[in-house]
Order: C-alpha cells, then sequence, then structure tokens
C-alpha cells in the first residue's frame, strides 16, 4: 500500500487567494503607462495565466518600441504589487486548519510556486498568514538553478530538501501544470477545483479532487502510516 509522508502545496490558488493583488497591481500598471484598461471579466482571465503568457495578451509582440514597453511594465508592476499585496492576499477557506492537521498526522509539507515577477514576496505572505509555523519547506523558481524551471523542477527540488522520494508525496495544486508535474513525477495528485481554474482541473485527471482543502485530510487518512 502506497504510504504518504508529505504534501507538497501549489501557493496560489491552492492555499492563498492572490487573484485581487494581481488585479489592483495589473489595473495600477496599466493606468500608469497609458495602456487600454481591460473590462474586470477580462482581466480576470489573463492575470490567471503564467505571467509571460498574460504579458503577450497585454502587449502584443508587434507592439512598437515593445521591449521598452515591457521592461516598465515589469518594474511598476512588481513596484504595484510590493506596495499593495499584503492588504488584498487571504488565505483560502479552511487553509490554514488543514496545514495545522497535516501536521497534527505526522505530515511534512512543502510549498512550491511557478511566479516570476513577484515571487521573491511570497515568503513574506506566508509569514503574514502564519502559514510558516507548518511549511518544511518553500521553493520559488529563484531557487532553482535550472534556465528553465518548471513545475517538474519545484516539485523535484522539495522532495530532495526532506529526503523523500516523489511517491511519497501528495501534490495538490488549482493549475493543469500541477497536475500535470505530479503524474509525471509519480506523486499523488489532488486538484483543487475552487483555485484559479475551477472545474476545469477535472479534465486533467487528478488522482483525487476537493472543493476545499479539508478534504485533502479524508483523502491522505487512507495514506498514512500509523
Amino acid at each position: 500500500m502506497r504510504i504518504i509522508k508529505a504534501v507538497l502545496f501549489d501557493f496560489d490558488g491552492t492555499l492563498v487567494n492572490s487573484l485581487e493583488a494581481f488585479l489592483v497591481a495589473a489595473r495600477l500598471t496599466l493606468k500608469s503607462l497609458d495602456l487600454p484598461l481591460l473590462p474586470k471579466e477580462k482581466l480576470v482571465e489573463i492575470v490567471k495565466l503564467p505571467f509571460d503568457e498574460w504579458l503577450s495578451i497585454t502587449i502584443p509582440p508587434n507592439t512598437p518600441k515593445r521591449t521598452s514597453i515591457v521592461d516598465r511594465f515589469k518594474s511598476d508592476y512588481e513596484r504595484f504589487y510590493r506596495k499593495n499585496h499584503l492588504k488584498f492576499i487571504k488565505p483560502i477557506n479552511n487553509a490554514f486548519l488543514t496545514l495545522e492537521r497535516l501536521r497534527e498526522m505526522g505530515l511534512s509539507i512543502g510549498v512550491m510556486t511557478a511566479r516570476k515577477l513577484t515571487t521573491d514576496y511570497v515568503r513574506q505572505e506566508i509569514e503574514f498568514l502564519k502559514f510558516n509555523k507548518f511549511i518544511n519547506v518553500l521553493v520559488t523558481l529563484n531557487e532553482i538553478s535550472l534556465q528553465e524551471p518548471d513545475k517538474v523542477s519545484l516539485i523535484l527540488e522539495c522532495t530532495r530538501r526532506l529526503n523523500l522520494k516523489n511517491c511519497d508525496c501528495a501534490v495538490v495544486g488549482d493549475s493543469p501544470e500541477d497536475i500535470v508535474a505530479g503524474k509525471d513525477v509519480g506523486a499523488l495528485t489532488i486538484g483543487a477545483s475552487y483555485g484559479f481554474y475551477g472545474q476545469k482541473i477535472i479534465n486533467y485527471h487528478p488522482d483525487f479532487t476537493i472543493t476545499t482543502p479539508l478534504e485533502i485530510l479524508k483523502i491522505l487518512d487512507t495514506f498514512i502510516q500509523r
């Protein structure tokens, strides 16, 4: 029987609701650069994408002097995010309780994030939300030496630091990349349908799907050593 010893969480959309923080930074940046202000519904969908993808939508490749505009966009976005993020990030409902209970069950906890421009603020947000008391390892893109790090490399770094095999871990995430990467390395996969991608996560066939973090406890209760 498979025994799970650690849970590896994606951060945004899985443990923390950071959408409003992203939206505020995006709106302020568009305004500062005199770029078109997108309707909220459109902007919500865009900022859920990896940063490079939504940047290419906001500033199309054929934009005159695009390199200069992109550089300014990144600088302003990071500045506005740094100034405002702690006002707007919120824990996902029951995320704190879930982390607490998982540690009580004897499980290690890792957090990984594929954020690029604002990855330096994840540790601050974890401390602000008081998640840090439960987390054994945090892995960000900045800590991976590969030229193009991805979710697989984040998972592998988590398991290396925890000194565990990939199959000893459950990967919990709300994005297709989380589930695909978890499957690729042989981890148990749990899709968070309450996150950025909603019910679409089911299309990537995670081993389990949850509508609230607390459901992880019941799932993993059958995978722990007693």
